[in-house]
């Protein structure tokens, strides 16, 4: 069959259409993406240049593919190009593949002191990973085959080489085992004496390391580190695994396992968050956790939040933490920086209600109430910030009658809202405005559609139960059973309604559920909780909870039902609850797909054990040969006399002769 014809085209084929489509659809459909520069892979590098391009404004912290671009501008001869990749890249991805690809780029196509410097500034970046192995072990490797022309230059490679076998087995890596065998035998190569002196040096703390290799290898196993970023999605329990193996993995670190000074260990907790923002660049959580390690240093911690707001420029409680953060440090000026840089991009109401909040802390009430006015310009004005406002003046202030005016400007525009009108009766309730109040109820019952309404019915009702009449309370009543015949509640049930007082009820429970309780549910359970606050209506569920009963299903046992994918490899799916010790078990076993025979009934199996009768722990050879006396004798005493066996035949002959002699 002969190969498909290449398009190297610009026009695109009908697989990349159908990939362009998805991504239309879904821009973080991660699939679709990495199958398009699979697609451009293949294509000259002047076209697929624009979909690297693309690909890494979405993805700016995939480092393989940060490596696939700089690679195909080297093969296509792009040196200058793959070199600004690099510079753009390296800084962002602690990635080790893309790192290695960075070492060996100018390995081969720098100078040799370029070389050197090259993986010094890999290790000093991505040197401690687990991961790292292979670029201290390509390190050794060049030095080695360094050519030198003189004794002295001899002496130099030997005392550096020395230096980085002697840091890499002192480093947590994967292959910290193989380095140190090789060590041993270059060092005995060299000098067996010396040797002996330094293995015996350095043999604890290598001891030591590759003890702590294994510890952490068991927190990074699970961990998917070339996962692409995208953000947070409730429906995807793969994405919420790997956020618990990456916060196990941090409070590992944050342990000290290895009794770490302060500085090193700051630096390797920095190094873990930031490798685990490569995978969960877009979690508001993680880059508040980091800021928090670094709230010691300002300047650290400050350029972690300005990271993270280029990360999620829309994330308002990243603004928040950061405003915070800078307003504890008494830094207001930069605080209210901030605060403006927010409103700016993202003009909504709860950032207006925090700004103004802040000038009230830290300014003055003209500073608040200028912020106040430059809220009631802002198109996205709602009526949370008008009551805002009047919680500061009622409450901070002490001005009602501005709280008042406030909330009267506020009722002219969302007089049929009814969460405006529930806040603005907490405050006529708290200035004990009794009239104010019922004419209150009634215009806002006048102009918000029934459907809306229920909750103010509710607390209009409460209202009369506790302060009117019981006329007025009747009228109530009955203009509600008009409008909500299906929640009315009559006759005894009303009175109980109307004459509890928090948690007092005028009969028992079970006198309560006699009077028809569970004939109306969502009504009368208002009953229980009505008192405990006069604008709080929550039900309250029954003493015991009560299951659905009509939605139970008999239970019907799949004995093929398994707790994972069968076609994935074992150990793979680990939940985070899973001890370490058990995981390693479970990593240990083999894929559940290679077990082809029956799968066994436990319960059975474990009856059939439990009815089969089983030999005396004491039965070896002394309880053999007891047994054996013991039917003998059985046998002797027996009329049918059986044939004697050995055993007896010998006791016979014995007993035979003592009576001879």
């Amino acid at each position: 069959m002969e190969p498909p014809p290449s398009n190297n085209g610009n026009q695109k084929n009908e697989k990349e259409n159908k990939l362009e489509s998805k991504i239309a659809e879904d821009e973080w459909d991660t699939e679709a993406w990495t199958n398009l520069v699979m697609e451009a892979q293949g294509k000259d590098i002047s076209i697929a240049r624009p979909i690297y391009r693309r690909f890494l404004q979405k993805f700016p912290t995939a480092g393989r593919y940060w490596k696939y671009f700089a690679e195909h501008e080297i093969q296509s001869g792009n040196m200058e190009n793959a070199g600004k990749i690099f510079e753009e890249s390296l800084s962002k991805c602690l990635n080790i593949d893309l790192w290695k690809c960075y070492v060996n780029f100018v390995q081969h196509h720098r100078s040799r002191p370029e070389a050197i410097q090259a993986f010094e500034y890999a290790l000093s970046h991505v040197g401690s990973d687990v991961s790292s192995g292979p670029i201290w072990s390509d390190y050794i490797n060049f030095v080695k085959e360094l050519k030198v022309v003189s004794q002295h230059d001899e002496g130099n490679k030997t005392s550096q080489l020395r230096k980085i076998y002697q840091r890499a087995i002192t480093t947590p890596i994967q292959n910290v085992e193989t380095i140190w065998k090789d060590y041993d035998t270059w060092e005995s190569e060299l000098n067996k004496t010396l040797a002996k002196a330094l293995i015996n040096e350095y043999s604890p703390r290598y001891m030591a390391v590759r003890t702590f290799y294994k510890d952490r290898k068991k927190y990074y196993d699970g961990i998917i580190r070339n996962m692409l970023a995208k953000p947070p999605s409730a429906s995807s329990p793969k994405e919420e695994e790997q956020v618990s193996f990456w916060k196990r993995l941090i409070e590992h670190e944050k342990s000290n396992p290895e009794k770490l000074n302060p500085e090193d260990l700051r630096d390797r907790i920095v190094y873990t968050y930031k490798q685990c923002l490569l995978c969960l660049y877009h979690y508001p959580e993680i880059w508040i956790d980091y800021a928090n390690v670094e709230s010691n240093n300002a300047e650290r911690a400050i350029e972690v939040y300005k990271e993270s707001l280029v990360a999620i420029p829309d994330c308002l409680v990243l603004y928040f933490a950061y405003a915070n953060y800078l307003e504890e440090k008494r830094n207001v000026k930069d605080a209210k920086q901030v605060y403006e840089q927010l409103l700016e991009r993202n003009p909504g109401p709860l950032a207006f209600v925090h700004f103004m909040k802040f000038c009230r802390r830290q300014e003055n009430n003209d500073d608040y109430r200028k912020a106040f006015q430059l809220a009631r310009r802002s198109p996205h004005l709602t009526w949370h910030v008008y009551v805002c406002s009047a919680l500061i003046e009622f409450h901070v202030n002490k001005d009602a009658e501005t709280a008042r005016k406030v909330l009267e400007v506020a009722l002219a525009k969302y007089s049929d809202n009814p969460n405006f009108i529930m806040e603005y009766i907490k405050f006529l309730y708290h200035l004990n405005e009794e009239n104010n109040l019922r004419v209150l109820f009634e215009n806002a019952l006048g102009r918000i559609p029934k459907e809306n309404a229920e909750e103010i019915w509710n607390q209009f009702i409460s209202f009369e139960y506790q302060f009117g009449t019981l006329a007025s309370v009747k009228r109530i009543e009955s203009r509600m059973a008009a409008l909500y015949p299906d929640r009315h509640l009559d006759g005894v049930l009303s009175l109980v309604h109307r004459t509890k007082f928090l948690d007092l009820i005028p009969c028992s429970q079970a006198e309560l559920n006699s009077f028809g309780r569970a004939a109306a549910p969502a009504k009368e359970d208002l009953i229980i909780n009505q008192d405990e606050n006069p604008f709080a209506h929550k039900p309250k569920s029954e003493k015991f909870p009560r299951p659905d009963l009509t939605q139970m299903v008999p239970f019907k046992p799949d004995m093929t039902a398994l707790p994972f994918d069968p076609n994935l490899p074992g150990g793979i799916y680990i939940p985070a609850t899973v001890p370490v010790e058990v995981s390693q078990i479970i990593i240990s076993l083999p894929s559940p797909n290679t077990y082809q025979g029956s799968i066994v009934n436990v319960d059975e199996l474990f009856k059939i054990l439990s009815e089969t009768p089983l030999p005396h722990p004491s039965d070896g050879k002394d309880g053999k040969r007891r047994r054996e006396e013991e039917e003998e004798e059985d046998a002797v005493s027996s009329n049918s006399a059986p044939a004697p066996s050995g055993l007896l035949r010998q006791r016979l002959a014995k007993q035979s002769k003592s009576r001879t002699n």
